[in-house]
């Protein structure tokens, strides 16, 4: 059986992968221009270049293609993309996501730094984000969790002690009040009243004297 480096099933209508054989030497595959869904198969360790552009396909497992240099999925429906070491082609070179109208493509660290290395052509019309790292995701999460935490104490904290600022005001004026009318109750004014706020202050206390008992014989 011949073993052919190139196989070319572009214009096929293809709707699944039944029809399509692949030798162990395979090199290119274009399947392009059909109407492939998904991709329910298994590529050859061989291949370096495949073509999946203007196909129906929703999204694309990288594991299933580890050795390409050049991978197109230009103009199908792929949404979201996630592209992680783990995953990515590791020589791979070009990658085509031009005109997915609602891709989102989220890659990590490391692979962002390959796709935006000098050598490596990535086409692309949406937008890329970078995945934040796990730990960090945590780290952020619990900082967030004690800032909130602090917040609260911090509210809690402070209505606790306008609570005991109010309580210690009103201690205080109560011992002022006692103090003032305890003060007060050492004179008899002639108004005959007793921390009142009608005493006037040109009010006098009365004292009583021996020679104004004896020449008046009572008191008035």
């Amino acid at each position: 059986m011949a073993q052919f480096a190139l196989l070319n099933l572009s214009l096929k209508n293809l709707t699944d992968w039944s029809s399509v054989r692949m030798n162990s030497g395979l090199e290119i595959l274009n399947v392009s221009h059909n109407l492939l869904a998904d991709v329910s198969t298994t590529f050859p360790p061989s291949l370096r270049v495949l073509d999946l552009s203007y196909n129906q396909l929703g999204s694309f497992n990288f594991s299933l293609a580890p050795s390409l240099t050049q991978l197109s999925l230009r103009a199908n429906h792929i949404e979201n993309l996630v592209l992680t070491l783990d995953t990515f082609p590791a020589n791979l070179r070009l990658l085509d996501l031009a005109d997915n109208p609602s891709l989102q493509l989220y890659v990590d660290t490391t692979v962002f730094e390959k796709l935006t290395a000098s050598g490596f052509t990535l086409l692309l019309t949406s937008n890329l984000t970078l995945l934040q790292p796990p730990s960090q995701g945590k780290q952020d999460e619990r900082s967030q969790t004690q800032s909130s935490h602090s917040s609260g104490l911090s509210t809690q904290t402070a209505t606790i002690l306008a609570l005991v600022a109010v309580f210690l005001l009103g201690v205080c004026w109560s011992i002022c009040r006692i103090w003032c009318c305890r003060r007060r109750e050492d004179n008899v004014y002639i108004r005959g009243t007793l921390c009142s706020s009608l005493s006037l202050p040109q009010d006098r206390p009365l004292h009583l004297s021996p020679e104004s008992f004896n020449r008046r014989g009572r008191f008035g």
